[in-house]
């Protein structure tokens, strides 16, 4: 959508230009935010240890450079001690870990294996400010990465399904 769409000039608007990629976007309280007339807001955020954090619609990146690519195949959700989601990462790909099972016997009739772990597929290289939410298995695979996170604390529903996580462990 362009701000002409909705008529409303950009200098109306209160306007952020990003410190990293340098593109300019609205801010996410500004009345005028097209973005916010229809209910999809931009990342923003407070810090437990104080601030207000804004997340570039371009990059990604949220006002102190960093920022937190989702690799999993699915959403991951944190949630607050109240259930309430305090933030919401899409999936932009998913990082695989290759599985070999090597038969291993048989325990009373039923085929057992043991399993050993190749290559990952889809996990970029190390980048300051940049961190990455994996797997547990691709985490346990690469201990000197510490640009890798995962869901911890999870968050079930009553019918035992995840619903999502209270932090991301590193």
């Amino acid at each position: 959508m362009s701000f002409k769409e909705v008529n409303i000039k950009e200098e109306e608007m209160e306007m952020i230009t990003c410190k990293h990629c340098g593109e300019k976007f609205i801010h996410p309280d500004d009345e005028t935010n097209p973005y916010k007339m229809e209910g999809r807001g931009f990342n923003y955020y407070s810090s437990r240890k104080g601030g207000n954090y804004i997340q570039c619609p371009h990059c990604m990146k949220d006002s102190r450079g960093e920022q937190i690519i989702n690799l999993t195949p699915h959403p991951i959700h944190i949630v607050d001690a109240d259930g309430l989601e305090l933030r919401q990462f899409a999936s932009a790909g998913a990082a695989r870990l290759e599985v070999f099972s090597n038969p291993a016997g048989d325990i009373d009739g039923i085929p057992c294996t043991i399993n050993e772990f190749g290559e990952v597929s889809g996990l970029p290289e190390f980048s300051p400010g940049t961190y990455y939410i994996v797997s547990q298995m691709i985490k346990s695979a690469y201990p000197e990465r510490k640009d890798l996170l995962v869901p911890a604390g999870v968050v079930r529903n009553s019918d035992g399904q995840i619903v999502g996580c209270r932090s991301l462990g590193r």
